[in-house]
């Protein structure tokens, strides 16, 4: 008996070591896409960009101030998009991330205690809660994410038909005498 005990604790040990080391690797892997995500700054090519734009409006468009006005301000709401669309894909990812992290040291945890089970029914009894309670989170978690996306997108398209309603408007006015 005492050579089963050493062989299934020798497998725990290994199981514990894999277990550790791919908990290591999403860590990791979290990590590089966080630094990834910092070293855009959207500001500033937003900013470099504005400045091209109203140079070449000015080149284009010559001395129609309405007009290189009017192109500017559709590049601004480009931007403001570009913005909202940027920050919310932020936000996705690390509420993606964090969900990922948290399933990841669940089905750990539930691994640990599978092992420590004395009967098979313990053992289908833990993993059928654990089932249950993974598959409510995953449906919760869609729902979140849906609902950011959602979000995200209408949030993207404002400015864009806030402008586009300008320049009907502007454009279908009636030009006072």
């Amino acid at each position: 008996m005492p050579a089963k005990k050493t062989t299934q604790n020798n497998q725990t040990v290994n199981v514990d070591a894999a277990l550790a080391m791919g908990q290591e690797t999403v860590e990791k892997v979290m990590q590089a896409g966080q630094d990834a995500l910092d070293m855009i700054d959207a500001t500033k090519t937003v900013d470099v960009a504005r400045q091209q734009v109203a140079t070449a409006s000015k080149t284009l468009f010559g001395g129609n101030e309405q007009l290189a006005a009017f192109n500017m301000a559709v590049f601004d709401s480009y931007a403001t998009a570009f913005g909202s669309m940027t920050k919310g894909a932020e936000v996705f990812g690390k509420e993606f991330a964090d969900y990922t992290r948290k399933s990841f040291e669940t089905s750990v945890a539930n691994n640990q205690s599978l092992m420590a089970c004395k009967s098979a029914n313990e053992a289908l009894d833990l993993q059928s809660g654990f089932t249950r309670t993974s598959f409510d989170s995953a449906v919760s978690q869609g729902a979140k994410l849906t609902e950011m996306t959602l979000k995200t997108a209408n949030e993207s398209l404002a400015p864009l038909q806030d402008q586009a309603k300008q320049a009907f408007s502007t454009a279908f006015s009636t030009p006072s005498t």
